[in-house]
């Protein structure tokens, strides 16, 4: 049982695993500890040269439709690709930033910093633009501090911008 839900579903065949041993064993600990504590985790799985998510019943949650994706992060998002862009989809699987960004990086559960045509720009969950050009951004507590031309400026985190 233990052998079907992680080879069989992480892997195309027993003989040449496609997962690195590094991830297979966060893998292995994440599918362990979500029956431990009974809680819903999807994990990636790979069918037909696709990746996708999967329960920890093995019940496919997030069609394999992905060229590469990652783990999902501590906000509840994953990174997806397909072919050169990447996009964002929530823990319920669903899309939360189209698949249209060359880069992403996820600042907290709200805030994404975006490269797109060569500009980085901070946008929210909603997918409004806060920042359209930036140099450099530092993520505080309860601010973003960015910088553009060597000057420095803040935006301040509230609920009005989101």
């Amino acid at each position: 049982m233990f052998e079907k839900r992680v080879v069989v579903l992480y892997c195309e065949n027993r003989k040449h695993p496609q997962c690195p041993m590094k991830y297979t064993f966060l893998l292995l600990f994440t599918w362990a500890m979500s029956i431990v504590l009974n809680a819903q985790v999807l994990l990636p799985v790979k069918q037909n040269g696709k990746w996708g998510f999967i329960n920890n019943a093995g019940t496919l949650k997030v069609p394999a439709i992905y060229d590469a994706l990652n783990i999902y992060n501590e906000y509840g998002y994953a990174v997806v690709q397909k072919k050169d862009k990447l996009g964002l989809i929530n823990s319920s699987g669903k899309e939360q930033l189209p698949i249209i960004y060359d880069e992403i990086n996820v600042l907290n559960q709200h805030f994404f910093e975006v490269l797109m045509q060569h500009k980085w720009m901070l946008i929210n969950d909603l997918e409004n633009v806060l920042l359209n050009s930036y140099e450099d951004l530092m993520l505080l507590d309860a601010a973003l501090l960015g910088y553009q031309n060597n000057k420095n400026g803040a935006l301040l985190i509230s609920k009005a911008i989101l």
